[in-house]
């Protein structure tokens, strides 16, 4: 346990039927220098049990009362000692030379805060793999212009400085969603992001469960108050952005989330999501056709749009 180089947090609520894998990924590295801090955030199917019975000295386990994932990674970030801290869901799983890869690449700089990897969202049959390979972000003129546009990785496919993480005080608890965005933001404006070019994380989606990324509305919203926060912080990044980028910034993701809620007949996520660009004044005139009718009520709305054709939202959703 001293010798640990990696402390890995793992947030767990009623976790019961997938947590053993998550943890037999961090068992299965390449490099065996890691203590994994379990957090059980209140759960009532019997996690704690499941952790318990993998009987690994390397596990730690801290139970709590239910008080959200920012919570419990806080909560673990108290008991860290190691230079390097990363984060797996209890769902999530790692390739088995994530850890060996990740140390190796944040250790040859002394200036870098954050490595990232790419990953994989892994659908359940029969949709396909999606992989994501986030660019270099430390080779572009201003970092921030890509960083503002949308997270750049999932939460598992980074290793940190523990010191970095907690100069920046963790995870700001206002927020279940974009909680991690916030955090790399912050980190971001402390030192360099080292990219590693391989593909050691994978993002399980599992339609049975409830998802922090289920409620578009609210993933999308809470995303735009995280972004706001950290312009708020950062006066000088905002004046770099200007107006224009900074409403770019903070409602591209809502009106393209807007179309797809549309297209995929989400009509009362794609009313709110219309209704919010259009307060917002974040729209051009080809937007018009599918925005102006959100301000009808709720009702007539979904008449309205729910009798249309529908076929050319997607295309009209790129700007």
């Amino acid at each position: 346990m001293n010798a640990a180089l990696v402390s890995v947090v793992m947030p767990c609520f009623n976790a019961a039927r997938h947590v053993a894998a998550s943890i037999a990924s961090v068992q299965a590295q390449s490099l065996p220098d890691w203590t994994l801090i379990a957090v059980d955030d209140g759960s009532t199917d019997g996690t704690a049990s499941v952790i318990q019975q993998m009987a690994d000295p390397r596990i730690q386990l801290i139970r709590q009362s239910n008080a959200g994932v920012s919570a419990a990674r806080n909560r673990a970030l108290v008991e860290i000692q190691t230079p390097y801290v990363a984060f797996l869901d209890s769902d999530d799983t790692w390739a088995p030379n994530f850890l060996e890869s990740m140390v190796g690449a944040l250790a040859r700089q002394d200036d870098a805060v954050v490595a990232y990897c790419g990953w994989e969202d892994l659908h359940q049959p029969p949709r396909q793999p999606m992989v994501h390979e986030p660019p270099d972000y430390e080779a572009l003129p201003d970092k921030f212009m890509l960083l503002l546009q949308r997270c750049p990785w999932v939460i598992h496919a980074a290793l940190a400085r523990s010191d970095a993480v907690r100069s920046v005080g963790g995870f700001d608890p206002r927020f279940s969603v974009a909680e991690d965005y916030l955090m790399w933001l912050r980190m971001a404006t402390t030192g360099r992001l080292i990219r590693v070019p391989e593909l050691l994380a994978s993002y399980h989606h599992d339609s049975t469960r409830t998802q922090a990324t289920g409620n578009v509305v609210r993933v999308v919203r809470q995303t735009r108050a995280a972004l706001m926060a950290f312009l708020d912080e950062h006066p000088k990044i905002r004046r770099r952005l200007g107006k224009l980028q900074t409403r770019e910034a903070l409602y591209r993701q809502g009106l393209s989330c807007a179309y797809d809620a549309l297209w995929s007949r989400d009509l009362a996520s794609a009313q709110s999501l219309f209704r919010d660009c259009l307060v917002a004044g974040y729209l051009k005139p080809k937007d018009l056709k599918y925005a102006l009718p959100a301000v009808l009520p709720g009702p007539l709305y979904r008449a309205i749009v729910g009798a249309r054709d529908g076929h050319g939202a997607k295309a009209s959703g790129s700007r």
